[in-house]
Parts: C-alpha cells; structure tokens; sequence
C-alpha cells in the first residue's frame, strides 16, 4: 500500500482529514486498519485511485481499475446508541449532488444505494459499522464512481454499467479533468466525503427533510419489483414508498411488506 499524500480539507470551519493513496486492497479495508492502530480522527476520509480487491455489497467483486474511477471510504465516528443503517441508502444523494455540481450529470437511486445515470450503474456503494480499537462505534461508507471507464473496459458489464466520461456532455470538462487525472481524484474525493459529513449531520437534526429529498431521486418508487421476503420467498409488488428507516415499502396481492435491507430487481 503505497501512501500519496495527506491532505485537511476545510469547510466552513471544520476540517476533515483525508489520506489519499495511488492503491488500496480496499479503502473501506484501510479505514478499518487505521481504527485498529486506533491513530485517527472522530472523522477522516481514506481516497484512492485503484483497489486491488475492491468490492461490494454480498462480497462480489467491485471494478477498481487504476486511474479509471474514485474509491472512496468516509468515515465518523457516532454514539453507541445510534441507528446508522438508514446511512447506508442515504448517502448516495451525496454522490447525486456531486454529479450534478461538478459535471451537470442527472441520476437517480436504485434502493437502496446504487446511483444511476442514463438507466445504467455509475456508483455503488458499501456501508459498514465498525469498532475502534478503543470501542468506539463508527459507521463507513465506502464509495466507489466510475469517472473514465469506455464501454470496453466495462466488458461484460458494458449493458448495466457507464461512466462520467460516458454520461458527460460538456466534452471540454472532461478532457480538462482528465488532463489533471490524478489531482482531480483526490479533490473530487475530498469533496464527496465532505458532503457526505454534512448528510450525517443534517439526518441527525433535519431526518424526515433528508429522507423527503432521497425519495425525490428515487429510481425505484412507482415501479414493479421482486424481492426477498423475511421467510426466503420471493415476491413481486408495487414499489410504494420508502420510510424514515430508508426502508423500501413493497405492495404486494398478500398486502404490503417492508423490506429493511437488502436487493431488489426491478422491472423497467
């Protein structure tokens, strides 16, 4: 693991540390080594170019090729008593306002975290609680954007995944960003982790107002999808609603289910 740089992003008075490499195994792995060594911030952000062993939700494999995404893993530390789960979905807006800030790219979420755009994958996203060498809880929110893949580097994957470089329209900021590639990484890095600083803090005061804004971007309410029950069937219903938990409500012909966590296929 080759350390880059160390940088302190400020934001209106607070400063967020951010360590930034030119490869990880994963940067959610990082993060959780630096809690063990128990030599961190309440609040710190680990960036990098590539992951060797980046991956995703259920353990699959997440595509980290060197220089062609950002691989993030934002990380605060929260009170023992604290719910995060609802974290885990709601932070893809972070990653939806910053599309559309920095390159005036639309999308939407498929719940409970995957960031479309075009119809096509362009984000996903891995959350995870863990615990400090001193007990503290911490939840990680491990953030992986497609910013340079082609259709080819995608392969098989080239019908459900793209990419900024694919979804851009202004041709001339793209080639800027790319002219400045690994500069850009990290400062896109560092301003996706502050956002996602100020969507915590906003769930903790302002939660229906946050939950409210998520399912304005929702991809899935509205349409037809198949999910896991509680009792391992599969169902298929009506998307109806998303609660305060960020929990997808389902219609179905036996009634309604809510469905806490998990995948859901949905039927375009």
């Amino acid at each position: 693991m080759d350390e880059y740089d160390y940088t302190t992003y400020a934001k209106q008075g607070r400063q967020l540390p951010c360590f930034c490499y030119k490869s990880v195994t994963s940067t959610n792995l990082t993060a959780k080594e630096m809690l063990r060594a128990g030599k961190v911030a309440d609040e710190f952000a680990v960036i990098s170019r590539e992951q060797t062993g980046g991956r995703g939700r259920y353990d699959r494999k997440f595509l980290s090729l060197a220089g062609k995404g950002m691989y993030v893993t934002y990380v605060a530390r929260v009170p023992s008593d604290v719910d995060v789960s609802p974290l885990g979905g709601l932070c893809a807006l972070c990653v939806t306002d910053l599309l559309y800030e920095v390159f005036e790219i639309q999308s939407l979420i498929k719940w409970p975290n995957d960031v479309l755009s075009g119809g096509r994958k362009i984000c996903g996203i891995l959350p995870e609680c863990v615990y400090s060498a001193d007990g503290g809880k911490y939840v990680l929110l491990g953030i992986g954007v497609n910013l340079f893949y082609t259709e080819q580097d995608f392969g098989d994957l080239r019908d459900i995944a793209t990419s900024v470089a694919l979804q851009c329209k202004n041709d001339i900021l793209c080639a800027e960003f790319e002219k400045h590639k690994e500069h850009s990484i990290y400062r896109l890095g560092e301003r996706l982790s502050v956002l996602c600083g100020e969507l915590c803090r906003d769930f903790e005061v302002r939660g229906e107002e946050v939950v409210r804004r998520y399912k304005t971007k929702s991809f899935t309410i509205g349409k037809q999808v198949t999910f896991t029950d509680k009792d391992g069937r599969q169902k298929t219903g009506k998307a109806v609603d998303i609660d305060g938990k960020c929990a997808l409500h389902v219609l179905c012909d036996d009634g309604e289910h809510t469905v806490g966590w998990g995948e859901v296929t949905v039927q375009c």
